[in-house]
C-alpha cells in the first residue's frame, strides 16, 4: 500500500506546527509576551489532558478502519450519530472561520486592496479539491511545509538574530492572563482543540498514531506557536500591539536590510498551511457527514463548500457564529472529554461482546 494513503504521525506533526504558525499570524491576540507564552502553554497542557480519554477510546474501540469516528459510529447507532452530528457542527465551523480569517488577511496584506469575497471564494476553491482528493493530498503537502519552515526560520536567524538577542528580558517575564472570559475561550486553546480531534479522528492507526500525532504534535504546535510570537516580540517590542498583523510587519522589519526581502516566502508558507489544514478539517468534517448519511457522495467536497459559503456569509454579514462555535469553551470539553468518557461507559469490549453472544 501506498505509504501516502493515510496520514502517519510524522506528518500529523508537521501540520500541527504549521497550525502553530498560521495561528501566530492571522488569529494570534498579542496581549504582552509573557502572557501569550503563559498561555499557549496552559492551553496544550489543558488539551493534552483532555485528550487522554480520546486516546483511550481510540485504543480501546478501534474497528477495522482503526479511527475514533468509525469506533463511535459502528459501536452505537444512537450514540455514534450524536458523536458524529457534534464532530460535523465542529469542523465545518472550524474551517469556516479559518477561511473567513484567511480571506480577510489575503484581501488586506497579501493582494492589497483585494476582494474579501473572491479571496475566500478562491481559497474555498483550493480547499474543496484538496479536501475531495483526500488524506492523501495534505500528506503530499507536507513536505513542502517543513521545508519553508525550515528555510523561513534559517532566515529569521541570519537577518534578524541582532534584533533578537538584543531583546529585553522584561518582554518575556511569563505571568498568566485570562484563559476563560465568559463562555469564550482566549489564546490558542481553539487550534489546539481543532488539531487533537483532527488526528484522532482521521488517523486510520489509531493506537499507535493517535497517541504519538496527538502529544508530540501538541508539543510540536507549542514550541513552534512559542518561537513565532517570541521573534516577533523581539523584533518589534512594544509596536507589536499596535500592529494588524506582527509576523508579517516583524518579517518586513527583518528583511529590511536584504537586497532580497523574504517576506515572499511567508506568503507561500501561510498559503499552503492554511489551504492544508482548511482541507484537513473539511476531510474530517466530510467523515462525519458520511457517517450521518451514508449514501451522500463527495461528502467532504461538500464539506468545504459549506465551510466556504459560511465563511462568506460571516465576512459580510459580521455575525461569526461559525467563529462562536469554534471558540466556544464548551465544545473541548464536549469532544475531548465528554464523548469518549461516555463511550468507555456505555460500551463493552469487543472481545466481552463476543464471549456474550458465544455464552
Amino acid at each position: 500500500m501506498n505509504r501516502n494513503t493515510k496520514i502517519s504521525a510524522g506528518q500529523m506533526i508537521i501540520l500541527f506546527a504549521s497550525a502553530g504558525v498560521l495561528y501566530a499570524v492571522l488569529c494570534g491576540s498579542y496581549a504582552p509576551a509573557g502572557e501569550m507564552l503563559a498561555n499557549g502553554v496552559v492551553s496544550a497542557a489543558v488539551t493534552a489532558v483532555l485528550s487522554l480519554p480520546l486516546c483511550v477510546y481510540a485504543v480501546r474501540f478501534a474497528g477495522e478502519k482503526g479511527d475514533v469516528l468509525s469506533a463511535l459510529t459502528e459501536r452505537a447507532s444512537s450514540f455514534g450519530k450524536i458523536a458524529a452530528l457534534l464532530y460535523a457542527v465542529y469542523f465545518i465551523s472550524a474551517a469556516s472561520e479559518m477561511t473567513r480569517s484567511f480571506g480577510v488577511f489575503s484581501s488586506e496584506r497579501i493582494f492589497a486592496g483585494g476582494s474579501f469575497g473572491v479571496c475566500t471564494l478562491l481559497t474555498g476553491a483550493v480547499c474543496v479539491y484538496i479536501a475531495h482528493t483526500g488524506e492523501r493530498a495534505v500528506c503530499r503537502m507536507t513536505t513542502l511545509i517543513f521545508f519553508l519552515m525550515t528555510v523561513i526560520a534559517a532566515l529569521f536567524g541570519v537577518y534578524g538574530y541582532r534584533d533578537i538577542f538584543s531583546a529585553s528580558p522584561e518582554l518575556f517575564r511569563p505571568y498568566p492572563g485570562h484563559i476563560l472570559s465568559g463562555y469564550r475561550t482566549l489564546g490558542a486553546a481553539p487550534f489546539f482543540t481543532a488539531a487533537a480531534v483532527s488526528v484522532c479522528v482521521l488517523c486510520k492507526d489509531a493506537g499507535a498514531n493517535a497517541r504519538r500525532g496527538l502529544l508530540c504534535g501538541l508539543a510540536a504546535m507549542l514550541v513552534v506557536f512559542s518561537a513565532a510570537a517570541a521573534a516577533v516580540w523581539a523584533i518589534l517590542g512594544r509596536f507589536t500591539v499596535i500592529s494588524e498583523y506582527p509576523a508579517l510587519d516583524a518579517a518586513v522589519y527583518v528583511g529590511r536590510g536584504s537586497e532580497l526581502p523574504f517576506y515572499g516566502t511567508l506568503y507561500a508558507l501561510w498559503i499552503i498551511a492554511a489551504a492544508a489544514l482548511i482541507s484537513l478539517l473539511c476531510a474530517c468534517g466530510g467523515r462525519c457527514i458520511r457517517a450521518l448519511f451514508p449514501a451522500v457522495r463527495y461528502e467532504k467536497a461538500i464539506a468545504a463548500l459549506i465551510s466556504a459559503g459560511l465563511a462568506l456569509i460571516g465576512g459580510y454579514s459580521g455575525i461569526n457564529v461559525c467563529g462562536s462555535i469554534f471558540e466556544n469553551v464548551f465544545s473541548p470539553l464536549i469532544l475531548l472529554l465528554i464523548l469518549p468518557l461516555s463511550g468507555l461507559a456505555g460500551h463493552t469490549l469487543p472481545e466481552a461482546r463476543g464471549s456474550e453472544a458465544r455464552g
